[in-house]
């Protein structure tokens, strides 16, 4: 059966099927039960054997009350997606 979609597509909606894609195809091969560090390990080659650019613990600056703090923030994992530079966008967002 197939539904209709009222979603315009866009290619966020083609990132975000990759991303649980990959996802799925971990869990489906490795099972529940190990350490995060290894899905993780699997979830960038698989996202990165999709064709998507993945930075993994990446430290994000945090701006507090006009302070910044260096370490203060770590991504687990980062999809780039605004012309492979999305730096600029995470530094300029003010908690």
């Amino acid at each position: 059966m197939h539904f209709a979609s009222s979603v315009t597509p866009h290619p966020f909606n083609d990132i975000t099927f990759l991303i649980i894609q990959a996802a799925i195809e971990v869990h489906r091969i490795l099972g529940p039960g190990l350490l995060e560090s290894v899905y993780r390990a699997c979830l960038i080659y698989e996202l990165r054997e999709r064709g998507l650019k993945v930075v993994a613990e990446r430290i994000v600056p945090l701006c507090y009350k006009g302070q910044i703090f260096d370490a203060a923030y770590r991504v687990d994992l980062l999809k780039r997606i605004m012309n492979g530079a999305p730096d600029a966008a995470l530094h300029s967002k003010k908690p």
